[in-house]
């Protein structure tokens, strides 16, 4: 079962690098309610930092994921802020009218989408994949305490060009599902 785990550890490795990801000092451990079924303990909310090229080029840092799903509506969207007010920009990972929990999707069957867009406070900077783009959103685990998983793509297009993301995958995780 510990294999199960390996792709998310991976890409939590990828996604955090020293030279890029702030520690804040927080331990991030799971608490005894978040075991699974399987004995094995919810991973510890991830952070990481994105490297943007192409149109655009900067490092974004996340560490505050939001994840909703509507009641029998079929969609999942998970979000990730930054803490720090570093930028305003939001990643999201989403499926539209096609979630059933635990996973993999992608863009043609699954309406899978990712984006890359600036909130209040920005200029208005708007990325996102389209249906040539090859997406993959994969939950691995859902369940009361949460889920995770992995999103990966590489390029997303916007009114000013494309820009490339590296890592070309991010985890996904939420301690809850908001409904």
């Amino acid at each position: 079962m510990a294999g199960k785990y390996i792709p998310f550890l991976l890409a939590l490795g990828a996604c955090n690098s020293e030279e890029k990801t702030q520690d804040t000092g927080e331990n991030h451990q799971p608490s005894a309610d978040t075991e699974q079924e399987t004995g094995e303990s919810f991973p510890p909310k991830p952070k990481f930092t994105m490297t943007v090229g192409g149109a655009e080029n900067m490092d974004l840092a996340f560490d505050q994921p939001t994840c909703t799903s509507q009641v029998n509506s079929g969609n999942l969207r998970i979000f990730w802020r930054t803490s720090t007010n570093q930028h305003v920009f939001v990643l999201v990972a989403e499926l539209l009218g096609t979630y059933e929990g635990v996973g993999s999707y992608n863009e043609t069957e699954h309406r899978a989408k990712i984006k890359l867009q600036e909130e209040a406070g920005g200029m208005a900077r708007y990325y996102a994949t389209n249906s040539s783009d090859s997406v993959t959103i994969t939950i691995d685990y859902q369940g009361d305490d949460g889920l995770y998983g992995l999103a990966q793509t590489t390029t997303l297009h916007g009114t000013n060009g494309d820009i490339t993301i590296s890592p070309d995958n991010f985890p996904l995780w939420c301690d809850e599902i908001v409904q």
